[in-house]
């Protein structure tokens, strides 16, 4: 296996058949970190050693755009993209799936498999079915999106209803929060 460089040794991680590859810099010639930096909670791989003041915010911007991936439930998310449900299909083929900014379909995060999900846009798009009206749905659902709210995750919620009564609406509604967090550029109607 090749190893990644840039001008420094790396750490390998192996997760499942995933690789991730973090350049570690030696610590010993980094300067101490400024008074202003707070130490990184306990637990975390670089706490206890003297990091820098761009190391420590390299870490800290990773760790709000990176959202945990739970390997285990592979399959099932494999199964959910082919069996999506009737509104989730119009949503994906008639919008989505060409949409100018990356949107997955069927994603994992953390234990949970969020309908849609662009990472550009740090949104989740979730379609609700009956079973999400219920008193139990309904508790699920909120414990569910605090925590994507956790990881800076917007969590759109449109019903099975709205995108078959007003599919315009949703797909303006989506376009709009996308562009809105992504900062694209304005369409141009002239």
């Amino acid at each position: 296996m090749d190893k990644y460089h840039l001008a420094c040794d790396t750490i390998t991680f192996t997760k499942s058949l995933h690789i991730v590859m973090l350049p570690v810099l030696p610590f010993a010639s980094l300067p101490s970190p400024s008074p202003a930096v707070t130490p990184l909670p306990k637990g975390e791989a670089l706490a206890g050693r003297k990091v820098s003041a761009k190391r420590y915010a390299f870490i800290n911007t990773m760790k709000k755009t990176i959202v945990v991936k739970n390997f285990r439930m592979l399959e099932t998310a494999r199964k959910l993209r082919r069996e999506m449900t009737p509104q989730e299909t119009k949503l994906w083929y008639r919008f989505l799936r060409s949409y100018p900014v990356k949107i997955y379909k069927q994603r994992i995060i953390e234990s949970f498999i969020v309908d849609f999900y662009c990472a550009d846009a740090r949104l989740v798009i979730e379609i609700d079915g009956s079973q999400h009206y219920t008193e139990q749905g309904k508790c699920y659902d909120e414990e569910r999106s605090q925590i994507l709210r956790a990881y800076g995750l917007k969590v759109l919620r449109f019903s099975n209803r709205d995108i078959d009564r007003s599919f315009d609406s949703v797909c303006a509604q989506i376009h709009n929060i996308i562009q809105e967090r992504c900062a694209l550029p304005a369409d141009d109607d002239d």
